[in-house]
């Protein structure tokens, strides 16, 4: 073939319709193979590290409201605890039977010279002797609210103008032989820090409480699990 009919047979409809079918298969070729990879990268990425994650998680949610003597209310804060290191290892010894739960105590102390009570304001079950006051009472709240909470509340009474900076729950453990009605001696038994919170205005932390003579203290605490 001559190259003057060589040219002319390259520009004919023919080879335009060939090489539009190369073309239009290079390109799907291409696409697909792209894909394909796309789909193995993906495919072979490791799972993200952002998934659910699961845990149990033990919430002591605190009300503190100070009245004055003809009840009228003066302050009321309401904050959150963290479980101290003691705390859950309490947990852990409970829940083992490997210790005898005895009386719970609610401190409300402070972290100046200056307390609403001699030492800190201590408000114990009824069964001590330790503390100004042995109102506490602790509850449940199995017969209203599922999941169940622990409540513990009490009052105490100021005799000194102070200011509340730092609360704790303490909790009385004793040796597995000793029966709970015998479980509210200092000695050997207590009583451990469970939970607490400190009050001074700092780092998103509420602020102290402040409490005159002669104004009673009523602290609620709440301790749930989620």
């Amino acid at each position: 073939m001559s190259i003057r009919k060589l040219h002319k047979f390259t520009q004919g409809p023919r080879l335009r319709v060939t090489l539009a079918l190369v073309l239009l298969i290079s390109i799907f070729q291409g696409g697909w193979v792209c894909n394909v990879a796309a789909q193995t990268a993906k495919e072979s990425a490791p799972p993200s590290a952002g998934g659910p994650k699961e845990g149990i998680k033990v919430h002591g949610h605190w009300t503190i409201e100070v009245h004055n003597p003809d009840g009228t209310l003066v302050e009321r804060r309401e904050f959150e605890n963290a479980l101290t290191d003691r705390g859950s290892s309490m947990l852990a010894v409970v829940m083992h039977r490997g210790t005898t739960v005895g009386a719970w105590m609610v401190i409300l102390g402070s972290q100046t010279a200056s307390v609403p009570c001699p030492g800190n304001c201590v408000i114990s079950e009824p069964t001590l002797t330790t503390g100004q006051s042995h109102n506490l009472a602790v509850t449940d709240t199995l017969s209203t609210t599922s999941p169940a909470s622990l409540v513990l509340a009490g009052s105490v009474t100021a005799s000194q103008n102070g200011t509340i900076s730092s609360v704790s729950t303490t909790l009385f453990l004793c040796d597995a032989s000793v029966a709970p009605s015998g479980c509210i001696s200092i000695t050997g038994a207590g009583p451990f820090p469970f939970s607490q919170a400190i009050l001074d205005g700092l780092q998103g932390r509420p602020s102290p409480v402040n409490v005159v003579a002669g104004q009673i203290v009523q602290a609620t605490v709440v301790i749930s699990f989620s």
